[in-house]
């Protein structure tokens, strides 16, 4: 059997813009940045073909028959090289009202130590942060993690797995894990690990959309399903409740959030000046009539 060769970095640098391209989140996305995007790696189209040479299965491992293994977290470092989640207006008013609901969800207080798993932009943790928080950002991005500790010196990085947490002296009054579940490969692993990061009299806040209709695209260049937004998992109320409740935790609450009827009649723009309270308030309305909710989220402590 002969010996896997190895491949030059000129050769991986391109290669591995062909798989971003392979596992992009449409939605974040722009015509624009899609345009600059394809004019700025032009040559990598001539290594298409080096596709038919993946058995790329999105989240778990993918192997190159000349001896490259790559794996989702390199995904999410390079998607936060490529896209600015930091810009202005990088919040959309239904983006705004969905973070409000997760303030009201979790009430930091002054001293609190606080856990953000899959902090991204980092926008919860810089909020822990300000309300007080001892607060520790943990990410697969090493480049989001940056722009964190830029942004807030005093708030905590840590690069690592939600499924796999570095071992770390230090345990959480409240851990969050906001859209992370679904795109674990593994999700009872990852809750399993998180149990020795929370105080006995700690809380855990997990949201996660609701009922999702997980959507595939067959990738132009390695003719493989991708899934939209990389999410593997879809989750309704019973579902997640087991999760929690089969690995160690009660589940204190679960809340329904962010009704599509918002979306479906356009009038989220129009209201984005509302007091959260009476926003809430509508979108509880609307939820009398139908449970077409976007997001669910769940609050869980440990089993004594």
């Amino acid at each position: 059997m002969s010996k896997p060769h190895l491949v030059s970095s000129k050769v991986l640098t391109p290669f591995y813009s062909i798989l971003k391209l392979c596992q992009l989140n449409y939605q974040h996305i722009s015509y624009h940045n899609a345009k600059q995007f394809l004019q700025s790696h032009g040559s990598i189209f001539s290594l298409a073909k080096m596709c038919a040479l993946i058995s790329l299965d999105f989240g778990k491992t993918i192997s190159m028959t000349a001896g490259v293994k790559m794996n989702y977290k390199e995904h999410y470092r390079i998607d936060a090289q490529q896209f600015d989640y930091w810009g202005k207006d990088q919040f959309s008013p239904t983006e705004t009202r969905r973070n409000q609901t997760i303030f009201d969800l979790c009430p930091i207080k002054a001293g609190d130590k606080v856990l953000d798993i899959g902090s991204g932009r980092g926008w919860f943790s810089l909020y822990a942060a300000e309300r007080g928080a001892e607060v520790t950002a943990l990410d697969l991005s090493e480049e989001n993690l940056k722009r964190i500790k830029e942004t807030n010196p005093a708030i905590s990085v840590l690069y690592g797995d939600a499924c796999e947490v570095p071992i770390i002296d230090m345990t959480f009054d409240w851990i969050v894990a906001l859209e992370v579940l679904e795109h674990l490969i593994d999700p009872k692993l990852a809750v399993q690990h998180w149990k020795v990061l929370l105080k006995p009299e700690g809380k855990l806040l997990v949201t996660v959309p609701y009922k999702e209709e997980i959507r595939y695209s067959l990738c132009i260049h390695c003719n493989q399903k991708t899934p939209a937004n990389a999410h593997l998992h879809s989750f309704d109320k019973d579902s997640l409740v087991k999760l929690f409740l089969r690995n160690g935790y009660w589940v204190k609450d679960t809340e329904l959030f962010m009704h599509k009827l918002l979306a479906v009649l356009r009038i989220t723009p129009f209201i984005r000046k509302l007091p959260y309270k009476y926003w809430s308030f509508l979108d509880n309305l609307f939820g009398m009539f139908s449970k077409k909710y976007s997001y669910l989220a769940l609050i869980a402590t440990l089993k004594k």
